[in-house]
């Protein structure tokens, strides 16, 4: 598993490659901050959908280097890290390069967690930056979406099940236990034979190979036979669509991530909320960010890309109205065609 080389943090050029070609993907993004000590904590204000992390306070986790192979590694037991390659014990990791941090993880409508974040930002740092991604306001999952193309949103469902209902992942969002742990290696191989068995031309073996992978798989699942059934009747109907065939199992395990397209008055309600967020807090002009940045998110689709104008567009003048006038600059890197960001200053003048 390809993760990023702690080594190539410290060379930004090489590093946004490197995030770009990340298995960890998103996961990884804001963690480079942490390990060079530029951060020392994230506070994640999510939306209602996104349930990628729990809402809560985790707090001293480790991050530093691994001996074994000289990437970046996180001692969290959180299934964000860990379903992405990145967990890493302390103990296995350089003891020079450990750093510890705090992550909170919130939604405007938990007070609890966001006092406490604000809290613990004002005794432990001396400033902070503002990062703002588009597509908290609206989300899609571009893999989602293109698999619907293929076999329709009925069938999705079905895949959806496949890949992301595992007991392993089904029982919390928390931290996974040891026994959680030990089932996703298993899940991973026997997911891989039985798409070879999918893949065998004969129909009688490939019926034979399916029943067994499936005979196993079973124990993983809370509920299982039936699925398997109506997941080889989605593949027998596209059995001659190579193509589509192929991006159910490459969308797959990205079908649990966040998708849902708000609304102009969701999208008017959620900037509105994030204006009163930072009025509340004090995060004003009297105490503006060191930087602002913002993703645009619409290069991959996480934004939907007919909404950017109205999203953009509302956040620019909430900024304003919050910290006084900015000047932003327009950022691309290459090669990751269409992933602009845009980069404001809010000094004041």
């Amino acid at each position: 598993m390809k993760t990023v080389d702690a080594n190539a943090i410290f060379e930004p050029d090489k590093l946004y490659d490197l995030l770009d070609e990340s298995v960890a993907g998103i996961a990884e993004f804001l963690l480079p901050l942490v390990f060079a000590g530029h951060v020392n904590q994230i506070t994640w204000i999510k939306p209602s959908w996104a349930t990628q992390i729990p809402t809560g306070v985790f707090k001293q986790l480790a991050i530093g280097k691994r001996r074994s192979t000289g990437s970046m590694g996180v001692m969290s037991e959180l299934p964000y890290f860990v379903e992405d390659g990145l967990f890493c014990p302390e103990e296995d990791m350089e003891p020079s390069s450990v750093r510890h941090w705090d992550l909170f993880a919130t939604e405007l409508s938990s007070l609890a967690v966001t006092e406490g974040a604000m809290a613990n930002a004002r005794e432990n740092s001396k400033a902070y930056i503002l990062d703002v991604d588009l597509d908290y306001f609206s989300t899609w999952n571009p893999f989602r979406r293109s698999l619907e193309a293929f076999i329709g949103d009925s069938a999705v469902e079905i895949v959806k099940r496949v890949f992301s209902y595992m007991r392993y992942k089904c029982k919390t969002l928390g931290a996974m236990t040891a026994k959680e742990c030990s089932e996703k290696k298993p899940f991973i191989e026997l997911l891989k034979r039985l798409q070879d068995a999918d893949a065998r031309e004969s129909k009688s073996v490939r019926g034979s190979e399916w029943a067994k992978v499936v005979t196993e798989l079973v124990s993983l699942y809370p509920e299982a036979e039936q699925l398997f059934q109506e997941f080889a009747l989605v593949l027998e109907q596209h059995r001659e669509d190579e193509v589509a065939r192929r991006e159910i199992w490459d969308s797959g395990p990205f079908l649990d991530l966040p998708h849902h397209e708000s609304s102009e008055v969701e999208i008017e309600s959620m900037v509105d909320g994030l204006e009163h967020f930072f009025h509340a807090h004090t995060l004003d002009a009297s105490n503006p960010p060191a930087l602002v940045t913002i993703a645009k998110s619409t290069g991959d689709e996480f934004l939907p890309p007919k909404q950017l104008e109205t999203v953009l567009a509302s956040v620019l003048k909430m900024l304003e109205r919050v910290f006084g006038k900015v000047s932003t600059q327009f950022v691309a890197y290459d090669p990751v065609e269409g992933a602009d960001e845009v980069q404001t200053d809010t000094s004041r003048r």
